[in-house]
Protein backbone atom coordinates (compact mmCIF):
# COMPACT_ATOMS: atom_id res chain seq x y z
CA UNK A 1 0.00 0.00 0.00
CA UNK A 2 2.81 2.42 0.85
CA UNK A 3 4.41 1.78 -2.54
CA UNK A 4 1.11 2.46 -4.34
CA UNK A 5 0.66 5.71 -2.40
CA UNK A 6 4.18 6.83 -3.23
CA UNK A 7 3.63 6.00 -6.89
CA UNK A 8 0.40 8.03 -6.95
CA UNK A 9 2.20 11.01 -5.38
CA UNK A 10 4.97 10.70 -7.94
CA UNK A 11 2.47 10.51 -10.79
CA UNK A 12 0.67 13.63 -9.54
CA UNK A 13 3.98 15.49 -9.22
CA UNK A 14 4.85 14.48 -12.79
CA UNK A 15 1.44 15.64 -14.07
CA UNK A 16 1.89 18.99 -12.33
CA UNK A 17 5.38 19.39 -13.76
CA UNK A 18 4.00 18.68 -17.24
CA UNK A 19 1.22 21.26 -16.73
CA UNK A 20 3.79 23.86 -15.67
CA UNK A 21 6.04 23.11 -18.63
CA UNK A 22 3.06 23.39 -20.94
CA UNK A 23 2.16 26.75 -19.39
CA UNK A 24 5.76 27.96 -19.84
CA UNK A 25 5.66 27.00 -23.50
CA UNK A 26 2.25 28.59 -24.08
CA UNK A 27 3.27 31.81 -22.35
CA UNK A 28 6.46 31.93 -24.41
CA UNK A 29 4.35 31.55 -27.55
CA UNK A 30 2.05 34.32 -26.32
CA UNK A 31 5.01 36.69 -26.15
CA UNK A 32 5.50 36.19 -29.87
CA UNK A 33 1.89 35.96 -31.05
CA UNK A 34 0.28 39.32 -30.32
CA UNK A 35 1.08 42.90 -29.52
CA UNK A 36 -2.48 43.57 -28.39
CA UNK A 37 -2.40 43.99 -24.57
CA UNK A 38 -5.95 42.75 -24.11
CA UNK A 39 -5.19 39.53 -25.99
CA UNK A 40 -1.93 39.04 -24.11
CA UNK A 41 -3.64 39.48 -20.72
CA UNK A 42 -6.42 37.04 -21.58
CA UNK A 43 -4.00 34.42 -22.88
CA UNK A 44 -1.57 34.72 -19.97
CA UNK A 45 -4.34 34.37 -17.40
CA UNK A 46 -5.89 31.51 -19.34
CA UNK A 47 -2.58 29.59 -19.45
CA UNK A 48 -2.03 29.96 -15.71
CA UNK A 49 -5.56 28.84 -14.80
CA UNK A 50 -5.57 26.03 -17.38
CA UNK A 51 -2.26 24.76 -16.03
CA UNK A 52 -4.07 24.18 -12.74
CA UNK A 53 -1.79 26.52 -10.83
CA UNK A 54 -4.77 28.54 -9.55
CA UNK A 55 -8.56 28.16 -9.92
CA UNK A 56 -9.01 31.90 -10.29
CA UNK A 57 -6.79 34.85 -10.94
CA UNK A 58 -7.01 38.63 -10.91
CA UNK A 59 -4.43 40.53 -12.96
CA UNK A 60 -3.48 44.07 -11.97
CA UNK A 61 -1.17 46.46 -13.76
CA UNK A 62 0.64 49.41 -12.23
CA UNK A 63 0.85 52.65 -14.17
CA UNK A 64 3.84 54.50 -12.79
CA UNK A 65 3.15 57.65 -14.81
CA UNK A 66 -0.36 57.95 -13.33
CA UNK A 67 0.84 56.65 -9.94
CA UNK A 68 -1.88 53.99 -9.73
CA UNK A 69 -2.58 50.28 -10.04
CA UNK A 70 -5.68 48.84 -11.67
CA UNK A 71 -7.28 45.39 -11.77
CA UNK A 72 -7.60 44.72 -15.48
CA UNK A 73 -8.71 41.06 -15.65
CA UNK A 74 -10.48 38.41 -13.61
CA UNK A 75 -10.32 34.82 -14.78
CA UNK A 76 -11.95 31.91 -13.00
CA UNK A 77 -12.84 28.33 -13.70
CA UNK A 78 -16.56 27.62 -13.56
CA UNK A 79 -18.09 24.39 -12.24
CA UNK A 80 -18.55 23.13 -15.81
CA UNK A 81 -14.80 23.49 -16.42
CA UNK A 82 -15.05 26.52 -18.70
CA UNK A 83 -13.26 29.79 -18.01
CA UNK A 84 -14.99 33.08 -17.33
CA UNK A 85 -13.11 36.25 -18.24
CA UNK A 86 -14.04 39.61 -16.83
CA UNK A 87 -12.85 43.18 -16.69
CA UNK A 88 -13.83 44.26 -13.18
CA UNK A 89 -14.81 47.80 -12.32
CA UNK A 90 -13.46 49.25 -15.56
CA UNK A 91 -11.56 52.42 -14.84
CA UNK A 92 -11.29 51.81 -11.08
CA UNK A 93 -7.76 52.65 -10.06
CA UNK A 94 -5.93 52.66 -6.76
CA UNK A 95 -3.19 55.21 -6.00
CA UNK A 96 0.21 53.60 -5.51
CA UNK A 97 0.74 55.56 -2.31
CA UNK A 98 -2.50 54.24 -0.75
CA UNK A 99 -2.79 51.53 1.90
CA UNK A 100 -4.53 49.16 -0.58
CA UNK A 101 -2.93 45.71 -0.72
CA UNK A 102 -2.34 45.94 -4.48
CA UNK A 103 -0.51 49.24 -4.08
CA UNK A 104 1.54 47.79 -1.23
CA UNK A 105 2.49 44.76 -3.33
CA UNK A 106 3.63 47.06 -6.15
CA UNK A 107 5.63 49.27 -3.76
CA UNK A 108 7.34 46.44 -1.86
CA UNK A 109 7.69 43.89 -4.64
CA UNK A 110 6.96 41.21 -2.04
CA UNK A 111 4.36 38.44 -2.14
CA UNK A 112 1.58 39.06 0.37
CA UNK A 113 -0.25 36.14 2.03
CA UNK A 114 -3.23 37.19 4.14
CA UNK A 115 -5.63 35.04 6.13
CA UNK A 116 -9.23 36.33 6.21
CA UNK A 117 -10.28 39.94 5.93
CA UNK A 118 -7.73 42.74 5.97
CA UNK A 119 -8.34 46.50 6.08
CA UNK A 120 -6.10 46.90 3.02
CA UNK A 121 -8.70 45.14 0.83
CA UNK A 122 -11.41 46.95 -1.11
CA UNK A 123 -14.46 46.95 1.17
CA UNK A 124 -16.77 45.90 -1.65
CA UNK A 125 -15.08 42.48 -1.74
CA UNK A 126 -15.49 41.76 1.99
CA UNK A 127 -17.69 38.71 1.38
CA UNK A 128 -14.96 36.94 -0.60
CA UNK A 129 -12.20 37.16 1.99
CA UNK A 130 -13.80 36.04 5.24
CA UNK A 131 -12.99 32.34 4.99
CA UNK A 132 -10.05 32.20 2.67
CA UNK A 133 -6.43 33.00 2.25
CA UNK A 134 -5.50 35.68 -0.27
CA UNK A 135 -2.25 35.79 -2.20
CA UNK A 136 -0.87 38.84 -4.00
CA UNK A 137 2.12 37.92 -6.16
CA UNK A 138 4.28 40.58 -7.85
CA UNK A 139 5.52 39.99 -11.38
CA UNK A 140 8.82 41.80 -11.79
CA UNK A 141 10.99 42.76 -14.67
CA UNK A 142 14.35 43.22 -13.02
CA UNK A 143 13.33 45.01 -9.81
CA UNK A 144 10.25 46.84 -11.11
CA UNK A 145 6.80 45.33 -10.56
CA UNK A 146 4.99 45.13 -13.92
CA UNK A 147 1.91 43.23 -12.69
CA UNK A 148 0.31 41.70 -9.63
CA UNK A 149 -1.40 38.32 -9.70
CA UNK A 150 -4.04 37.79 -7.02
CA UNK A 151 -5.71 34.53 -6.10
CA UNK A 152 -7.18 32.79 -3.10
CA UNK A 153 -7.46 29.40 -1.46
CA UNK A 154 -9.09 27.75 1.48
CA UNK A 155 -7.07 27.36 4.66
CA UNK A 156 -6.75 23.64 3.88
CA UNK A 157 -5.17 24.47 0.51
CA UNK A 158 -2.65 26.97 1.88
CA UNK A 159 0.44 24.71 1.92
CA UNK A 160 -0.25 23.46 -1.62
CA UNK A 161 -0.88 26.98 -2.92
CA UNK A 162 2.34 28.26 -1.35
CA UNK A 163 4.24 25.37 -2.92
CA UNK A 164 2.79 26.31 -6.32
CA UNK A 165 3.72 29.96 -5.82
CA UNK A 166 7.29 28.90 -4.95
CA UNK A 167 7.42 27.02 -8.29
CA UNK A 168 6.41 30.12 -10.29
CA UNK A 169 9.61 32.20 -10.74
CA UNK A 170 10.39 31.07 -14.30
CA UNK A 171 6.74 31.35 -15.30
CA UNK A 172 6.60 34.86 -13.84
CA UNK A 173 9.72 35.80 -15.81
CA UNK A 174 7.97 34.67 -19.00
CA UNK A 175 4.86 36.58 -17.92
CA UNK A 176 6.91 39.77 -17.44
CA UNK A 177 8.47 39.38 -20.89
CA UNK A 178 5.01 38.93 -22.44
CA UNK A 179 3.80 42.14 -20.80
Amino acid sequence: ELEIGERKLGEEALREKMRLESAYQQIAQTTLSSLDMSTVLDRLGEHIVNAGIFRSLALSLPDYESNCVEVVRNIRRLNDGSLKFGVPDAGKECPLDSSNILAETVRTGETQVIVGWDERFDAQYHRYYDKQISYFIPVKQEEQVVAVLATGSTIEEKAETLRRIDALPYLLDQFAIAL
